[in-house]
């Protein structure tokens, strides 16, 4: 893969790229290799360790390798994070993508809130 090649090379030029390790993360992601996903994401926290989108796709990539203590273990740092207030971003969004499933038409996503403050009904 094209896409893999040049992650791996751009990560062994400069191995605290944060978004190097990220996007091949993703693209491991992509193509349903779970653990190799996971690794770049454990990376990524190892270099910034409150970086919750991170977190958000331990989570995600556990789910699908029903492995529910680490799920858990990254769902309990994502809530360490929120709570900390120290990203704008997270606090000002309130919630975290939680699961994404490939459906027939695209991606279906599962979101959590760390506070319901109401109720809404996409269809």
């Amino acid at each position: 893969n094209a896409a893999e090649f040049h992650f791996l090379a751009a990560i062994e030029q400069s191995p605290s790229d944060i978004d190097s390790h990220y996007n091949l993360g993703q693209l491991y992601q992509t193509n349903k290799r779970h653990e190799a996903a996971i690794l770049q994401f454990e990376k990524v926290i190892e270099l910034k360790p409150n970086d919750w989108r991170a977190i958000a796709k331990i989570v995600q990539e556990s789910e699908a390798l029903n492995d529910h203590a680490r799920r858990d273990s990254a769902i309990e740092s994502i809530y360490r994070v929120w709570r900390s207030n120290t990203d704008v971003d997270l606090t000002n969004q309130g919630f975290y993508i939680r699961d994404q499933i490939e459906v027939e038409y695209g991606k279906l996503f599962s979101l959590e809130y760390f506070e319901l403050e109401g109720v809404a009904c996409l269809i």
